[in-house]
């Protein structure tokens, strides 16, 4: 049996201090997180419609950090650094 399997690319970029995310939503409900080193939920949220969501980073230090996307019952992660 062959099943259609549509891939979802995540893709970020550090402007400023916001968290630019390119990705197109396949779920209404579709939520992200941004978890530090020790597995620490700083920042959560809903992804709306469209494929370009801002996320600001305000009060988070520079380190290594990753960001979660749930949408149905996919999980993308992606590490990223703040200088």
């Amino acid at each position: 049996m062959n099943k259609s399997v549509r891939e979802m690319k995540l893709d970020l970029c550090i402007r400023m201090n916001d968290l630019i995310v390119s990705y197109l939503r396949s779920t209404e409900k579709c939520s992200w997180s941004i978890f530090d080193e020790g597995g620490v939920e700083l920042k959560k949220g809903m992804i709306q419609s469209g494929s370009t969501h801002v996320i600001g980073l305000g009060n988070i230090a520079p380190g290594f950090y990753q960001l979660c996307v749930i949408d149905g019952d996919q999980l993308h992660n992606s590490r990223f650094r703040l200088p």
